[in-house]
């Protein structure tokens, strides 16, 4: 009990060091990935029971946006987090919205120390844990709305809670566990689109554990039988009766499990975490990424009989290689704390067999390299610099949306590029059409970027006149200047 009581302080003390570190990163915008926006977007037609007309709505703008954008619908789950902030708030305060972020990834590594302390001890524990406490991706991270973060506490603790469950062998706590497990899966489906991923480790787990129970002829009970099918039922009736009001639409792509596909998107995955946890193109962080690499496979191999729940878990990233699309580091964010966890095992199991410390000062190099890196970040000068005037809800911006809200008609159509962001800070239609010009007729506003707003990739190029009319033949149609400020152009699309 003290050294559980010792644990939950500890663990406190690193998340309190996160949350410090966060808070000194966090700042007042909104970028351009978008994504952000729709997570945003879903809290405020939860909040205003408008679910029917936002779903609508993006299903209009995403049949006609040029470059896919978005599904019609994520996940709910983060969503569901921001309604109460904007009850309180409005869309006035940002800060409090990344709080719910940075809170999820503060919990995730209370959660985190909790669990690897026990299975290892409290200083490996304590050093993985400061690595991610400090880690630079993860600190910048928790500065955007979206929902990756939230589902790494979910998913986390959907896996451990499976551990849990399937090594208990006492009746009243398997029955805990069970509940456990039914709540924390029921959440996980709700939170992101794969998050029926933990589901099927719990399916495969039990497979295992129902084969040990039977090679070794130990009897399986009637109640056993309904604790192991009962997560199935509830979260299976949860994700249909959230389902009916807050649908989640799937992007369509297509599976590959060939060789070369597979061998292609492993390779960029684990060059995505070389990339995002380690210093790249330096010899030193390259042999320190391997050492680490080597660390947990002999950690697999060593404790994958008794971890097997983890290792399955593990081995859903095959699941994550077979979709062809490189989708950067955040796409297995869910699997990076259940690598730490088998590195952390392997290092226990090699100081005590074989070199004593060598594990431990790996560790120590890590957090050091995290503080390096965070030396570089200059938090204390975000964190006075807090207010910055730049993304999709700068001053520009806001005076964009503003004359929007006050000249443009409700039922106009709005070209931009940003259409998710227009949506939500004006409530029109929008779409992006990129370099087609000749489906300016189809809108009847379009929005240039004109100064330090401009994005750097290929969308809205295109300098028209600021001053009169620019005649478009690709379209038919005359682009009339009706607003502008120092970083945007509002025209009118006069049609002949």
């Amino acid at each position: 009990m003290a050294f559980f009581r010792s644990s939950i302080f500890i663990g406190i003390i690193f998340a309190l060091l996160c949350c410090l570190l966060c808070i000194l990163n966090t700042d007042s915008s909104i970028g351009f990935s978008g994504d952000d926006i729709q997570v945003i977007n879903q809290a405020v037609a939860a909040a205003n029971n408008t679910v029917g007309q936002f779903i609508k709505d993006y299903s209009f703008m995403n049949a006609n946006n040029v470059d896919p954008v978005a599904s019609n619908a994520y996940s709910w789950g983060t969503s569901f987090l921001l309604v109460p902030l904007y009850k309180l708030f409005g869309l006035n305060n940002i800060f409090a919205f990344k709080g719910v972020i940075i809170g999820a990834y503060c919990l995730f590594i209370f959660s985190f120390f909790i669990y690897l302390a026990h299975k290892t001890n409290r200083i490996i524990g304590g050093l993985i844990t400061l690595f991610f406490a400090t880690s630079p991706f993860f600190i910048g991270f928790t500065n955007d709305i979206l929902k990756d973060l939230p589902y790494l506490l979910i998913s986390f603790l959907s896996v451990v809670s499976i551990d849990y469950f399937l090594k208990e062998s006492f009746l009243k706590k398997q029955i805990i566990y069970s509940i456990f497990v039914s709540s924390l899966l029921s959440l996980s489906v709700i939170f992101r689109e794969n998050g029926a991923l933990p589901v099927l480790v719990l399916f495969f787990a039990q497979l295992i554990k129902i084969s040990q129970l039977v090679i070794s002829k130990k009897k399986i009970s009637h109640t056993a039988v309904i604790l192991y099918g009962l997560p199935y039922i509830i979260t299976a009736v949860v994700y249909t009766l959230i389902s009916i009001k807050y649908p989640t639409f799937y992007l369509k792509g297509f599976i590959d499990f060939t060789p070369a596909s597979m061998i292609k998107m492993t390779g960029y995955y684990f060059n995505q975490f070389y990339l995002n946890f380690f210093a790249a193109g330096k010899i030193f962080s390259y042999i320190l990424y391997c050492f680490v690499l080597v660390l947990s496979a002999y950690g697999i191999i060593k404790k994958v009989r008794h971890e097997y729940v983890l290792f399955i878990y593990l081995c859903t990233f095959i699941i994550y290689a077979a979709y062809p699309v490189e989708q950067e580091i955040r796409y297995i964010i869910p699997l990076i704390p259940v690598f730490f966890v088998f590195l952390g095992l392997g290092i226990y199991d090699f100081n005590n067999k074989y070199l004593k410390l060598t594990g431990i000062i790996t560790l120590v190099v890590l957090c050091l390299f995290n503080v390096f890196v965070l030396s570089k970040m200059n938090l204390t000068n975000r964190f006075l610099y807090k207010h910055t005037d730049n993304g999709t809800i700068s001053s520009s911006a806001k005076k964009v949306y503003d004359y929007i809200n006050k000249n443009i008609p409700a039922d106009s159509k709005i070209i931009y590029w940003h259409p998710r962001a227009i949506y939500l800070y004006t409530g029109r239609l929008s779409f992006q059409i990129s370099d087609k010009k000749e489906r300016l007729g189809e809108g009847d506003y379009q929005i240039s970027i004109i100064g330090k707003d401009r994005p750097g990739k290929y969308y809205d190029k295109e300098m028209y006149d600021l001053e009169a009319k620019t005649y478009i033949k690709e379209a038919n149609v005359y682009l009339k200047p009706v607003y502008r400020n120092d970083n945007y152009a509002v025209y009118e699309i006069e049609k002949e």
